[in-house]
């Protein structure tokens, strides 16, 4: 496979949806297992578990993308493979493939957080417009804003003049395009299925019509299968996926989802 910005982002469409995991069974499953214990398959191809993995689901795409070669992934991403957000950062810095504004797709935005100073999260730039970048990141949710412990793989967008966005990396491509900011920056992208992305994380189950305020009688009348329903953990994969981190099954929480179903908006899994 060559080493572009349109395969990297192929890879990274196809992990949306995947939910962290509590302990390291189902790791290859998108939505087993599900908890918020920080268990991924991108920390275990690295040798860790249980921690931050967003700056680990970076580095599993272009591993992944350079045939599982740790070395030519590690060229790509500026010599460094890591969990940490800065020091890929720093990394990108020291080789001058930084910027702080004109990002363009294929570049990694850094954000910055509340845990320690400098980059807290990372997330893939897969589309650029006059006015947003479009991502694909890990350990995130759907939530507005940057979610830096969010438990999954989902697609967000962010104003460029967004507070906590640092500034951009920029890896080391087979073939670097120009792809400047404009409104129509993804058709220099033919082959990347960006609407589908989008499309995909955006599929909703159908509006629900009636009078009911529980939320597993209101989850079945729209569709949403057993699995999903009945307690809790089952909940939770929906929950993670409709941006509600930390969900315990609590009244307001429910009355969240039960309200997005109303509405129209609940996210498929």
């Amino acid at each position: 496979m060559q080493k572009t910005i349109s395969n990297l982002i192929k890879i990274a469409i196809n992990e949306l949806g995947y939910l962290e995991k509590k302990s390291n069974k189902d790791l290859n499953h998108k939505t087993k297992n599900a908890g918020k214990n920080n268990y991924t398959k991108y920390n275990a191809v690295f040798g860790v578990n249980g921690c931050y993995w967003c700056a680990y689901f970076i580095c599993w795409l272009f591993y992944t993308l350079c045939g599982n070669d740790k070395v030519e992934a590690k060229k790509m991403l500026c010599g460094v493979l890591t969990g940490a957000c800065e020091t890929l950062r720093q990394a990108c810095i020291n080789q001058k493939r930084y910027f702080t504004k004109n990002p363009k797709v294929g570049d990694l935005v850094f954000f910055k957080g509340t845990r320690h100073e400098g980059a807290n999260h990372i997330a893939l730039v897969i589309k650029v417009t006059k006015t947003k970048i479009y991502t694909i990141e890990g350990n995130t949710s759907t939530g507005t804003g940057v979610v830096d412990n969010g438990g999954g793989v989902a697609e967000k967008n962010y104003s460029l003049t967004y507070s906590k966005i640092l500034g951009y990396g920029r890896p080391k491509y087979d073939k670097e395009i120009d792809t400047n900011s404009d409104n129509s920056q993804s058709s220099s992208l033919p082959s990347i299925p960006i609407k589908n992305a989008a499309s995909k994380s955006a599929t909703y189950y159908k509006k629900y019509t009636g009078k009911s305020t529980k939320v597993d009688e209101v989850l079945k009348s729209i569709g949403v299968p057993a699995k999903y329903r009945g307690s809790f953990k089952n909940r939770k994969t929906i929950a993670v996926k409709n941006g509600i981190s930390n969900y315990k099954g609590t009244a307001d929480q429910n009355l969240k989802i039960v309200g997005l179903a109303k509405k129209g908006k609940l996210k498929k899994v």
